[in-house]
């Protein structure tokens, strides 16, 4: 079939584009740091001084404890700031890369046990999930909205000047985004 074709290239397409994610909502973490001053005195300073000496592996590629770190950290609730659509893009974005980079893309119990195989069951071709252009795409721009939605935020927050930084920031990293798809 024609959408087994581009198969491997739509689960590359997805695998980046999560890392993509991973690293700008990691990135934006590490820019409030700055913009806030670690040897200040905050309410939340020690708990930013914990997650920085702490190996944090993968949290802010599972969106759900990039969003604890944030409002842990700055009180910037980032699930608030997506539409319910966008934020279960974003979750099926990280279910999705998990299953192809653990399971080589094939569907198992695992993936069965995730919101995102209620939402795409009928998209499972015996033991594949049929990832089609249409999904990249959709994908795609909810990954865009994201990178958007947490600089803007950030720049409301902290103050046009504090958040020139990471402005800059945001757009190298949404050039990468467009020329690495």
């Amino acid at each position: 079939e024609e959408w087994l074709l581009a198969y491997d290239c739509f689960q590359m397409e997805i695998i980046e584009l999560a890392s993509i994610i991973e690293v700008v909502f990691r990135d934006c973490f590490e820019a409030l740091l700055f913009i806030n001053g670690l040897n200040k005195s905050t309410t939340y300073n020690d708990y930013a001084n914990k997650i920085i000496r702490k190996h944090n592996g993968n949290d802010f590629m599972n969106v759900e404890k990039a969003n604890n770190s944030y409002k842990k950290a700055f009180d910037i609730n980032i699930r608030d700031l997506f539409e319910k659509q966008v934020w279960n893009n974003l979750i099926d974005i990280v279910n999705l890369r998990n299953m192809m980079v653990h399971n080589n893309g094939l569907v198992d119990e695992h993936f069965k046990s995730t919101p995102t195989y209620t939402r795409v069951q009928d998209r499972i071709d015996g033991n594949l999930f049929r990832l089609e252009d249409s999904d990249i795409a959709t994908y795609l721009n909810s990954g865009i909205i994201a990178v958007t939605k947490i600089g803007t935020e950030i720049i409301a927050n902290k103050g046009l000047a504090q958040g020139v930084l990471l402005a800059a920031m945001i757009s190298l990293n949404l050039a990468l985004i467009s020329d690495s798809i």
